[in-house]
């Protein structure tokens, strides 16, 4: 028994995660070595102080009620789902932290254990990546006002139909049908991958669809059609909550169809600039035939 004990501590000292242990009271038990880096204590100067002397002052009066109520039902969980938590470090410093809560005994020799990981530099990580994010947004929606004030109507229409370039919609329905249903796919994906943030990208399918619609000569007024109907199409036959979710993710989508678009179209050109400098232009055009 006394071999199983040691085992269990080796363990538990080994352990990836900070571990804290607390009795009914709230009072510690035991940390172990990375609990310890974590908040800055040595264990001796935790054992047997409240739990809440890890938490920000001005969340340790909500911690206890939520403790009662953890211990009254006390289950393996996650703790705080949706919530920020935040620990509190020795010298009053305070990070993000992930909290999983576990549980052995009952009654009064009921002890409740929790795994805590700093998740500092995840989060910094995440701020980063929301930054670059909202700068590539600002850089497309600057380049997306331009094309609009293009594409805006009747301007856009009356060029391109003195161009012989009706609206996609109008020349091929056929084919901004299945353009639709492509693009509505990809709607349902990033919607699905912005809720369970399994970091799943469209990027790939919004790429081959600025391909497929550069090949025809798409218009931004094309482009701006298509998302618009997509939009159409869901509200029919979706919830006003996940409309909102379409909506908010159609805005990222449409700004980043119309930068694989524009990348299209510079690389179309490059490519028969290219072939007018080796041929000449007699054959230039050759390669830019397209589908409209």
């Amino acid at each position: 028994m006394k071999r199983t004990g040691n085992i269990f501590r080796t363990l538990l000292e080994a352990a990836a995660e900070g571990i804290v242990i607390v009795d009914v009271e709230g009072r510690i038990r035991m940390v172990n070595v990375t609990a310890e880096a974590i908040f800055g204590y040595r264990q001796a100067e935790l054992l047997g102080k409240p739990v809440e002397a890890l938490l920000p002052e001005s969340r340790r009066e909500a911690h206890r009620v939520h403790r009662a109520g953890y211990l009254a039902e006390p289950r393996n969980r996650a703790m705080g789902n949706g919530l920020e938590l935040v620990g509190r470090r020795k010298d009053g410093s305070e990070f993000p932290v992930e909290i999983a809560l576990s549980h052995a005994g009952e009654g009064h020799r009921l002890l409740v254990m929790a795994l805590v990981s700093d998740i500092t530099g995840r989060k910094r990580r995440e701020e980063e990546k929301n930054n670059l994010m909202t700068d590539r947004i600002r850089e497309l929606e600057t380049a997306l006002s331009s094309l609009e004030v293009v594409a805006r109507p009747p301007a856009a229409a009356v060029t391109a139909r003195l161009m012989g370039m009706p609206p996609l919609k109008e020349a091929k329905g056929g084919v901004f049908t299945e353009l639709l249903d492509a693009y509505g796919r990809i709607m349902e994906e990033e919607l699905e991958s912005r809720i369970h943030r399994n970091g799943e990208r469209t990027d790939t399918a919004l790429g081959e669809l600025a391909a497929r619609l550069g090949f025809l000569k798409a218009t931004p007024r094309d482009v701006v059609e298509l998302h618009g109907a997509a939009l159409r199409e869901k509200s029919t036959t979706t919830p006003p909550a996940r409309l909102r979710g379409y909506l908010e993710a159609g805005h990222f989508l449409l700004v980043e169809l119309m930068g694989h678009l524009a990348t299209y179209y510079r690389n179309r050109a490059l490519a028969d600039r290219e072939r007018e400098e080796r041929s000449g232009p007699a054959t230039a055009n050759q390669g830019g035939e397209d589908g409209r």
